[in-house]
Formats: C-alpha cells, sequence, structure tokens
C-alpha cells in the first residue's frame, strides 16, 4: 500500500490525509489484492479499460491534479473560489453527459465482468479429498459464510471463515498442509494472510497468542472485581439503604 501512496504523491494525485482512504477504497471494492506484492484484480482492470475506452476523461491523471492544483491556489490566495468551482461544474458536467450516452454499453461490460470476477474469487482451490472446487459459499440457514465442496452433497468438505469481512484469494498454498491461504479483509483493520485450515500448524502460536491475551483479560477483570469488592465491604452503610421496617397500620374503631 505504501507503494501506491508512494506514486500517488510523485505523479500528484490527492493529498496526505485522503491518500490512504483511496488505497484502502481500491481494496474494499476487490480492485486491488495482496499486501507485499499488490495486484490489480480483473475486475479492477476491467473498470479501467472500459472507462478510457468510453470516457477517457475520468481516468485522465492531468484532470485530477488540474483539481488539487486550483484547491491548492484556492488556499494561497491565487484563485478564486466561485470561478474554480463554475470551471469544475462545466467540466464534469460536459464528462456527465458523455457517459450518461454511453452509460448501458459500460454498464453491460461491467456487469459481465463483475460476474465473472465474483465467480473466479469466489473458488479458493481444490478440494483434498475429491478434487472438486473449494467455493465460498454462504449458509442459508446462519447466513455465515464458509468454504465449500462444488462436489457436495457427495463430498461434504468444508472450513470455516471468518465473519464480517471479505475473503481474498492470494493463490498461494499453507507449507504445513498444502491448503489454499486466503487473505481476510476487514474495514478498518489490518489485513492478514491465513491457512483456510482451523488446526493448521501455522495457527499454533497464534491461537496461544489468542488464548493468553483471554487469561490476561479475564485476570484483570477478576482483580478489578476483587478489588471493588473489597472497597465496597469497607463503606458504611447508610441508614437510607437499609430496608425499612413496615408500620402496622390502625384500624379505626
Amino acid at each position: 500500500a505504501a507503494s501506491i501512496v508512494r506514486k500517488m504523491e510523485d505523479i500528484g494525485i490527492g493529498t496526505k490525509s485522503t491518500r490512504a482512504n483511496t488505497v484502502q477504497t481500491l481494496y474494499d471494492r476487490g480492485y486491488i489484492i495482496g499486501i507485499n506484492n499488490i495486484q490489480v484484480t480483473e475486475f479492477g482492470t476491467t473498470i479501467v479499460e472500459t472507462l478510457r475506452d468510453y470516457v477517457p476523461e475520468l481516468t485522465s491523471e492531468d484532470l485530477t491534479k488540474k483539481f488539487e492544483e486550483d484547491v491548492e491556489k484556492i488556499q494561497a490566495g491565487e484563485l478564486k473560489k466561485d470561478n474554480v468551482v463554475k470551471e469544475a461544474e462545466e467540466t464534469l458536467t460536459k464528462i456527465l453527459a458523455g457517459f450518461k450516452e454511453k452509460e448501458a454499453k459500460i454498464g453491460e461490460r461491467l456487469k459481465k465482468s463483475y460476474y465473472r470476477a465474483r465467480q473466479e474469487q469466489a473458488i479458493i482451490g481444490t478440494c483434498p479429498n475429491c478434487g472438486s472446487n473449494l467455493i465460498i459459499r454462504v449458509s442459508r440457514a446462519s447466513r455465515k459464510q464458509f468454504i465449500g465442496c462444488s462436489g457436495y452433497p457427495k463430498c461434504t468438505t468444508g472450513f470455516p471463515l471468518p465473519q464480517s469481512a471479505i475473503i481474498v484469494k492470494t493463490g498461494k498454498f499453507c507449507q504445513h498442509d498444502n491448503l489454499p491461504i486466503i487473505q481476510v479483509v476487514r474495514k478498518g483493520k489490518r489485513k492478514f494472510d491465513m491457512c483456510i485450515s482451523p488446526t493448521c500448524k501455522s495457527k499454533e502460536e497464534w491461537n496461544k497468542k489468542n488464548e493468553e491475551k483471554k487469561k490476561k483479560a479475564e485476570s484483570k477483570l477478576d482483580k478489578k472485581f476483587e478489588e471493588t469488592f473489597k472497597e465496597n465491604l469497607k463503606k458504611p452503610i447508610s441508614e437510607s439503604a437499609l430496608p425499612k421496617r413496615r408500620q402496622p397500620k390502625l384500624q379505626k374503631p
């Protein structure tokens, strides 16, 4: 990701506060994958090629750079805000009008690429038991995602997946069990690679660390509860906290 940010800096796209968010959006939408070796997905490539063919102005680096430079000139007092906004509106209106004319063709081309990319991305690898495809599926009952065999119901091979995350295939295989390695992407959190097997040796150290963290958290909670309990024992009980005796009602003669 750092290499993309540096490239954006070199060609003058974005600002320090927006570049990181732009890269995150590329990951979230499935346009790029990988951490150390970043690759553009087929869908990401198709989007760029389609827009270049039909609306080349939208992919122009010069247009983006000009907008960024104009904003800086406004801040420096070299240009008036109203003039810049008016020029930008005229430019974008013209570009969007051209996009609208070719919207159907653009949508059809992107739709085909999107479904093809989704199907290819859903295939994680080969089933170790029957040789069919391992596919990302969603349970109808629990709505949880998991990896299942395309040979189901003859083959019931399956692996659990992290929930509330985007799963990206890496094309790599675990050195311990030769099963596929996937990348887990969660919004606002660091991406990581993992073997799909829950019992893989590569996860022993990981599980050990998680167990240690859990024990430390429980220990802190127990200690805090004990300290709070002892402090409460030292406090005198006020009369208002004691249960009041009910006075018997006297019947009128």
